[in-house]
């Protein structure tokens, strides 16, 4: 890595990592590929050993890179290493462990296809995405695992939270973030993001215009209304893409609607707008699991919910406000 630029370091180690997810996802398609449809298990269990050895041989590569990532970052940001090296062995899986897994992604979904009366050929395909995406994953978990240990042994205080478009919504509303360094790494299945070890001073030199990526259509997972209260309302994409966590359904105004419990803590801005409209009870607290939640008069409206009611655009945008996905002028 010759640059001594900490965010172009960053993409060479996310171009680097992203060329071993595949190589090892590549090995393990092409393997399963061949596959006998009429004795999946008994074709596995002669092939276990060269399915999964393509994962661990990336996963311990990825561990080895990452200590050499942080070691370079350190050199290009002037941050005193400690001198501790890490185990690369350490980041892998055992062999069995690793079958045991390759199994459930592959053979295991496979034949819940057929037992619903798919094609044997077919639900040998379909499992094919599972078990890449297995793959892939195990290889980039250990690079992302193995370079948060580095960090251990250094004097970085954190890292920036980096990705590449396009992205999932949950990766987009993260990036560029500054972290803690023993703040986890949030991660789900095919995430590809990467840390860049940095000093807090630096939070922001990895950031995304969120909204300039949803317009492009390079942030997924977003539905219409989504999209139409981040564009055209000008609603807050992380707390339009955060309400998707504690989502559910409830009887609100005569209606079943989507609601969401995220942002309701004292902290939250849907608990400052909605209790300054009166909507929150500020009796009866309870304290659960270390926080403070309160009992609402009225639910928190998901974006989708409040475009199903509301009876015009301005009538749109006085909920948006009230709900805490757009802030008061």
């Amino acid at each position: 890595m010759p640059s001594d630029d900490p965010l172009r370091i960053g993409t060479q180690f996310y171009e680097q990592q992203g060329r071993r997810n595949r190589r090892a996802a590549n090995a393990v398609q092409a393997l399963w590929r061949r596959a006998d449809p009429s004795d999946l298990s008994g074709w596995f269990d002669a092939h276990r050993v060269d399915l999964v050895l393509p994962i661990l041989q990336g996963m311990e590569t990825s561990a080895a890179q990452g200590q050499q990532y942080v070691e370079t970052q350190s050199t290009a940001q002037g941050v005193k290493l400690l001198g501790e090296q890490i185990d690369p062995l350490a980041f892998t899986v055992d062999l069995d462990s690793a079958a045991s897994m390759a199994y459930s992604a592959s053979v295991l979904p496979a034949k819940a296809a057929i037992a619903q009366g798919v094609g044997a050929q077919i639900a040998t395909a379909l499992a094919t995405k599972t078990l890449v995406r297995f793959a892939s994953t195990l290889v980039a978990d250990a690079g992302r695992e193995a370079t948060q240990a580095a960090m251990t042994s250094s004097r970085f205080s954190g890292y920036i939270r980096m990705l590449r478009l396009p992205s999932c919504d949950r990766c987009a509303v993260q990036a560029g973030k500054w972290f803690r360094w023993n703040k986890g790494f949030e991660r789900h299945p095919g995430c590809d993001c990467v840390h860049i070890p940095a000093r807090e001073s630096r939070a922001g030199d990895a950031s995304v215009d969120v909204v300039a990526a949803i317009r492009s259509g390079k942030v997924t997972g977003l539905n219409k209304a989504d999209v139409a209260s981040i564009l055209d309302d000008g609603a807050d994409p992380s707390q339009v893409i955060n309400a998707h966590r504690g989502m559910s359904t409830s009887n609100v105004f005569g209606q079943t609607l989507k609601i969401t419990n995220e942002g309701v803590t004292r902290r939250g801005i849907a608990y400052r707008s909605m209790g300054q409209a009166q909507y929150v009870q500020r009796q009866g607290e309870m304290k659960v699991a270390g926080q403070r939640y309160t009992q609402w008069r009225s639910a928190r409206l998901t974006p989708s919910a409040i475009y199903d009611i509301a009876e015009s655009k301005s009538d749109a945008l006085r909920l948006m406000k009230l709900y805490g996905y757009i802030l008061p002028d």
